[in-house]
């Protein structure tokens, strides 16, 4: 007990995903359902947002959380399953973070976001996607 935490650099692989969506105006209802990402951390920047996020028991629009928000502008930036694992290590002095569930809703334009995902490599982590992953799948059955 005591002493400094363990170097993250020291326990992490870092393993980054950059991606571009492009969503549709005519494509389906929720073209993402809800879910919560992989990895640490997800930025997100888009210029006319779908992104919804589950807060108090309903989906809101990051305008709604922060009502100081402008698309382009600000980033959304996302805890995601690695992040909330890793707040349950006993060396880390912030408190338990809950991953972000969040959606993409269909939007009145076509538009694109760009999305950096940020993942890492520690203790527990493939037990985290192997979790991710099984959810998502489920997801996807429950539309058969």
């Amino acid at each position: 007990s005591g002493g400094a935490p363990p170097r993250l650099s020291d326990r992490f692989e870092c393993n980054c995903a950059f991606d571009i969506f492009y969503y549709r105006a005519d494509g389906c209802e929720v073209p993402c359902d809800a879910h919560v990402d992989r990895g640490l951390l997800h930025a997100i920047w888009a210029p006319a947002f779908g992104l919804q996020l589950w807060q108090s028991g309903a989906w809101r629009s990051p305008a709604e959380v922060w009502p100081s928000f402008e698309p382009w502008r600000d980033v959304v930036v996302l805890a995601n399953a690695e992040a909330e694992e890793l707040s349950t290590e006993p060396w880390w002095p912030h408190g338990r973070m809950s991953a972000c569930v969040h959606r993409v809703a269909r939007v009145a334009q076509t538009r694109v976001s760009v999305s950096y995902e940020l993942r890492a490599a520690f203790p527990g982590a493939a037990a985290v996607e192997a979790e991710v992953e099984s959810g998502e799948a489920e997801a996807e059955g429950d539309g058969e």
